[in-house]
């Protein structure tokens, strides 16, 4: 498996291709529950270096710095697929495998899904998790987990500025590709979803930040920004893939422990695109929820968010809002030139770092103030 990064600026054209596919509407994108069978495999790719390896490289990822990870707050072993392909080879107008309609476009493959929450301004990011589902079927030994397929690439994006399914704020910093992701050995005649935790580590370059210009839309205080997950399927033998669903933690049986870096106010929806990125085209094609989070008894209901995991580097970074230019964890005379080019110039995508955050707001002298007393403290 090799991973690869494209970087998109404000005003950038093409990010990463996508061929016209289709998302679930809203009426049938229910997930599919499935205990695991055994220990779910867990794979490293260290995006500067290609190398993959099933042992962690860090030697345990002790950054954490957002956490979206409560995937089985109901009952342990209960985890909820969110299917985002499902091939419709058939061309009936809906997937094969779990009847998801292709929305009257060409497929039922290569679109994305898209969640969002809130997050501390100025965050580095130098690794992520998700844990991604695979149904597209492989050889090997039975019930086994699956191989490599190529052809079969994951397209995660990142994005600033977005607080709603359709918001206008929103703005593509960065994606990535992770191909030939695994497929599923059949097992007792039948191909059954695969869970696997992919772990992207970024090199030096490849780190970025969530909030370098801070953007409070809801006004708590925090940046606001999304991401999204899609699928390019391009081999022979194609099936459905999603993402492991996550939940908050609201004190259920099954909840994980809480932790310092527990994901802030992340929305119980997701919005759809017939894209694996919103970077080249906005080809929303939908809204949904999975009807509200519940645990009661009799009337359990999923999570609609994407699992997912950001660290920072290890040990973590924390040289604040200020640190604005490579290298980063550092605080330097880069640092400076950059805050006083976008300020001079009314950038406020770096140098708006204080209240108010809106787009349309220029810098001021209270940003000058959080920069300098960013700047003064340093790096602990």
């Amino acid at each position: 498996m090799t991973s690869s990064r494209s970087a998109c600026t404000r005003s950038n054209a093409v990010l990463i291709s996508a061929a016209l596919a289709s998302m679930a509407a809203a009426s049938a994108a229910q997930p599919i529950v499935v205990a695991p069978a055994a220990p779910e495999p867990v794979y490293y790719y260290d995006l500067a270096t290609g190398v993959v390896s099933e042992s962690d490289p860090r030697g345990g990822a002790s950054g954490a710095v957002w956490l979206n990870n409560n995937t089985a707050p109901c009952a342990a072993g209960q985890l909820t697929n969110l299917i985002i392909d499902d091939p419709d080879l058939d061309s009936n107008g809906v997937g094969d495998t779990y009847a998801i309609p292709c929305g009257g476009l060409q497929n039922c493959e290569d679109g994305s899904l898209l969640w969002w929450g809130d997050i501390e301004p100025g965050t580095l990011i130098d690794r992520f998790v998700i844990r991604y589902v695979s149904q597209v079927p492989v050889g090997g030994a039975q019930c086994t987990a699956g191989s490599a397929v190529e052809g079969l690439d994951m397209i995660v994006s990142f994005f600033d500025a977005n607080n709603d399914f359709q918001d206008t704020n929103r703005q593509c910093i960065i994606a990535f590709r992770v191909e030939n992701l695994r497929g599923s050995v059949p097992c007792l005649g039948q191909v059954f979803p695969v869970r696997y935790t992919l772990v992207v580590d970024l090199g030096p370059g490849q780190a970025f930040t969530l909030g370098a210009s801070p953007t409070d839309l809801d006004g708590d205080g925090l940046h606001d920004f999304a991401w999204s997950v899609g699928f390019e399927q391009n081999q022979p033998t194609r099936g459905p893939m999603g993402v492991v669903a996550a939940a908050p933690k609201l004190g259920n049986l099954n909840d994980l422990a809480p932790h310092p870096a527990d994901a802030s106010n992340v929305f119980d929806g997701a919005a759809a695109f017939a894209t694996t990125t919103a970077c080249t085209s906005l080809a929303y094609v939908n809204g949904f929820s999975l009807g509200g989070f519940s645990c009661d008894p009799g009337a359990q209901t999923p999570h609609t968010s994407g699992m997912i995991e950001f660290y920072g580097p290890n040990p973590p970074c924390q040289c604040g809002i200020a640190d604005i230019a490579e290298p980063y964890c550092s605080l330097d005379f880069a640092d400076v030139v950059a805050f006083l080019t976008a300020f001079s110039g009314g950038q406020n995508w770096v140098g708006n770092l204080a209240p108010p955050f809106a787009s349309q707001a220029p810098p001021d002298f209270s940003d000058i103030s959080a920069f300098l007393g960013a700047f003064g403290a340093g790096c602990p």
